[in-house]
C-alpha cells in the first residue's frame, strides 16, 4: 500500500512541474541584513613592506540565513530574491541570537529591504569574547606574524559561522591605491 501511493505521489510530482518563480506573477523585490554597531577592522597587506596592517575603513559585518516572513509564511532567507504581490504586507526577520524585527512594508517591484539587526545580550556577550582581539586593534597598526595568526583563526570563525564580512567596497568612493584584504580577495581602498 506504502508503496503505491509513493509511485502515484511521484509520478503527480513529474507530471506538474512547478513555474519559473518569474511565470508566478507578482513583484521581485530583495532582502539582505546588517548587525547593529557590529564591525571589524579592515586589515590590509601593504604591498611595500608586505606586512598587513589596520586600514581607516572598518568593514561591516552580516548574518547569513535570517528567515524571512511574509504575512506570517516563511518564505526564504537573506539575503535572497523573493516575490509577492504588490502593495502592503507585514515582513518579520527572525534569525538565532537576533531580536527579531517586523515592519508593515509597502512592496514594490524593485524594492531593496536592508535591515540592520540586533543581537540580543546573550550573543553579543559571546561576539565581544570572540572578537576581543579585533577590537584590541588600532588604526595603522601593523600588525605581528602572531597576531596575524591569532586573526586567520577569527577569519576561519567567520567561515565556519553564519556571519560574513562585507569586504566589498564601492569603487566610486575609493582612492586610487587598493590592495587585498585580510577577510576576502576583493580589493579594499588605502588612503596612500
Amino acid at each position: 500500500m506504502a508503496a503505491n501511493l509513493t509511485a502515484v505521489m511521484a509520478k503527480q510530482c513529474k507530471s506538474r512541474t512547478l513555474p519559473p518563480p518569474a511565470a508566478l506573477g507578482g513583484v521581485g523585490f530583495t532582502v539582505s541584513c546588517t548587525m547593529l554597531d557590529v564591525n571589524v577592522p579592515n586589515i590590509v597587506m601593504d604591498p611595500a613592506s608586505n606586512r598587513y596592517t589596520v586600514a581607516a575603513n572598518p568593514l561591516s559585518v552580516s548574518p547569513l540565513g535570517v528567515a524571512v516572513d511574509v504575512d506570517g509564511i516563511t518564505v526564504g532567507t537573506t539575503p535572497n530574491a523573493f516575490r509577492t504581490t504588490p502593495g502592503l504586507h507585514k515582513l518579520r526577520l527572525r534569525g538565532p541570537g537576533f531580536k527579531p524585527w517586523e515592519a508593515t512594508v509597502n512592496i514594490t517591484d524593485g524594492f531593496d529591504l536592508r535591515v540592520a539587526l540586533q543581537m540580543d545580550a546573550d550573543t553579543y556577550a559571546r561576539w565581544l569574547t570572540t572578537t576581543k582581539v579585533l577590537q584590541d586593534l588600532k588604526q595603522g597598526q601593523q600588525l605581528t606574524d602572531a597576531q596575524v595568526e591569532v586573526l586567520r583563526g577569527v577569519a576561519q570563525f567567520f567561515a565556519n559561522s553564519q556571519y560574513v564580512v562585507n569586504y566589498k567596497v564601492d569603487t566610486k568612493q575609493a582612492p586610487p591605491l587598493v590592495v587585498p584584504s585580510f577577510w576576502g580577495g576583493v580589493a579594499a581602498p588605502v588612503v596612500p
